[in-house]
This record gives C-alpha cells, structure tokens and sequence, in this order.
C-alpha cells in the first residue's frame, strides 16, 4: 500500500489508525474475502480490505499430507497520514 491508496475522506479528516482484517484464502490460493477485525473508522477498513483483495496472491497451504487446503491470514494495517512520521 502507498500513500496513493490513502482514502480521501480520511485525508480530509486526519484519520489515522490500525485496522485489524483477516484474509480468507482458498485452496488454489486466491483470496476470498476480507473480514474486519478490529476497525480503525469505515473508510480505512475499507481501503485495507479493496487494497488487499485485488493485490494480494498466495501459495496454498497445506496440510499434512501435501493436499491444498483453505486457509485465515491474520495481518494488521497501519494507516499514517502521508508525510508524517512513524514515530509520531
């Protein structure tokens, strides 16, 4: 993610803050959707979850016998307003 992909309602707003999301993976690897775990306000979860559905590919996981399985990744975003520090 870049600052380009910083939502323009937040930008207008000053939001900042960490969302938490889960990505549900198929057994091809391919990202089924994005779930919400911990919200940082609408318009940053949703840019998470748009930003990550159309970028993100996975090798399918697998279990113990080899066979391709679904699979959860768990991740959190954090969301700085463009120029800003990351320690600030």
């Amino acid at each position: 993610m870049t600052d380009d992909d910083y939502p323009e309602v937040a930008l207008r707003r000053g939001e900042e803050g960490v969302v938490k999301f889960a990505i549900d993976v198929d057994r091809r690897g391919r990202v089924e959707g994005c779930r919400i775990l911990e919200s940082a306000g609408a318009s940053l979860d949703q840019a998470t979850c748009r930003g990550l559905v159309t970028r993100l590919r996975f090798k399918p996981a697998r279990d113990a016998d080899g066979k391709a399985v679904a699979g959860v990744w768990q991740r959190e975003m954090r969301w700085k307003l463009p120029g800003r520090s990351s320690d600030k």
